[in-house]
């Protein structure tokens, strides 16, 4: 009863209405205890959840100082993300310049005949018209031992068709040596052979069915070819017309059978200058011939073709080709890859 007595007296003490003028019924504003009371409940007082006052709309200032540091936070946070990315972005395009440097290095070392002669050459002559890099090859070829060639005219020209054959020639003329297990090794001179691929470095030869090495290098799956001079001419052409089935190759002809590097069975011809060993991966049944496809695990060299800074001189080997049915030594070095499009020295 106290309570509601103690209301009741503070009803008509309220503070007045402005548009009627007449005193409005309610808590006494001056009472500071109650108004504070009365301002918790009250909706007027109620602030909006971004610390905007609903009557007035102006925001706090500890909540805008607030929002000024969450914001700076933002903006920081941004500028974090794109420097992160743009730093991401220059490391890839050094690895990628890199890599590719690391590739044209590889590509040079491993087979300078894989590059390619036309990018060099619109390198070179970038911005001219088809017809002047024509007379600047014209002029380049004058200089050198094609100074005579002339285009010929259509009554000029000779030809006759034959039927297919192998007339790809000159070819490279070697000598496989391959072995098995409990047997003794043997020799096989090819002249079907050649490079098929430089990263990773991998070659082929081509072996009829019937020949004795045929098993042996299809069971070992390894197989060692020899490069040919003149000097091992005569033991070449021995290997190439006699069977090993019967004959044991490496002492009829004097020839030294070393141990190789990686193989385990197929050996090394220790008078050849160049060994290439090599993996069988792959068989290709042809027709006449089977192709091994092979991958090269390891190369032994002469030390004697090397100079003091270890550059492998080749030239001084002797090396032989085989072309329609002979053998003949190299001769004359014409010129070596892409000069036929480097410029001219100074002076």
């Amino acid at each position: 009863m106290e309570k509601k007595e103690g209301v009741r007296a503070l009803k008509g003490k309220g503070p007045s209405d402005r548009k009627t003028g007449k005193e409005r019924p309610g808590l006494d504003p001056r009472d500071e205890k109650v108004r504070s009371e009365h301002a918790g409940k009250g909706k007027s007082s109620k602030a909006s959840p971004g610390g905007k006052n609903l009557r007035n709309g102006k925001q706090k200032p500890d909540q805008r100082k607030q929002d000024q540091i969450k914001g700076k936070i933002r903006e920081a946070k941004k500028e974090t993300r794109k420097k992160g990315k743009e730093e991401a972005k220059g490391a890839t395009r050094k690895e990628g310049k890199e890599e590719r440097r690391i590739e044209r290095s590889r590509g040079r070392a491993n087979d300078p005949l894989n590059r390619s002669l036309s990018e060099e050459s619109r390198e070179s002559s970038r911005g001219n018209t088809q017809s002047a890099r024509r007379t600047d090859m014209q002029g380049r070829l004058q200089n050198g031992k094609g100074s005579g060639l002339k285009r010929l005219s259509s009554d000029q020209i000779r030809k006759e068709t034959w039927r297919a054959g192998n007339l790809l020639y000159p070819v490279p003329v070697v000598m496989v040596s391959c072995g098995r297990e409990g047997e003794k090794p043997n020799i096989i001179t090819a002249a079907w052979a050649g490079t098929v691929c430089s990263e990773p470095p991998m070659v082929s030869i081509s072996v009829r069915k019937e020949r004795y090495s045929h098993d042996l290098i299809q069971e070992s799956r390894e197989f060692v070819i020899n490069l040919v001079t003149e000097d091992l001419v005569k033991e070449c052409d021995f290997c190439g017309v006699r069977s090993g089935r019967d004959l044991d190759k490496f002492d009829i002809c004097g020839l030294t059978s070393a141990k190789a590097s990686k193989l385990s069975l197929a050996p090394l011809i220790a008078e050849s200058p160049v060994n290439l060993e090599c993996q069988l991966e792959q068989v290709l049944e042809l027709g006449s011939h089977d192709l091994f496809l092979a991958r090269v695990i390891a190369v032994d060299v002469d030390s004697r073709l090397l100079d003091q800074k270890g550059t492998l001189h080749l030239e001084r080997a002797g090396l032989c080709a085989y072309s329609h049915g002979s053998y003949y030594q190299l001769g004359e070095k014409l010129g070596t890859f892409g000069f036929s499009v480097k410029k001219k020295d100074a002076g």
